[in-house]
């Protein structure tokens, strides 16, 4: 299994952006086979099961992450209110508990300035 450290990463990466803005044959195989890339630039092994994907910079392209499967479970009786009445909860509702999502407060911000 293989460990790979922030610092391993940032570095990997550094690498990877500098050889592929330059090199335009290492660039398509960054498209194209990222794991043979990425052996290019670092001896460490990716870990099992882990897929990377580069794409080139043609515009607005954000990747966001879905949450955690929470299951095939019913929604409770305050959540199904709030879904099909429009029911806005108030802060201190008692049924906070009940959301799976009481603790996401916002959207990661990108730089959407920068996009062509």
């Amino acid at each position: 299994m293989s460990r790979w450290s922030q610092d391993a990463v940032n570095e990997t990466l550094k690498q990877i952006y500098k050889k592929a803005a330059t090199d335009r044959s290492y660039r398509e195989l960054c498209l194209n086979r990222p794991e043979e890339a990425i052996k290019q630039v670092t001896d460490q092994p990716l870990p099992e099961g882990f897929t990377v994907r580069f794409v080139d910079n043609a515009g607005a392209d954000v990747t966001f992450v879905l949450p955690d499967f929470l299951g095939d479970s019913e929604l409770s009786d305050s959540q199904l209110e709030a879904v099909v009445g429009g029911k806005k909860k108030k802060k201190k509702d008692k049924d906070d508990d009940d959301d799976p999502f009481k603790d996401f407060h916002s959207l990661p911000s990108f730089p959407i300035s920068n996009c062509k």
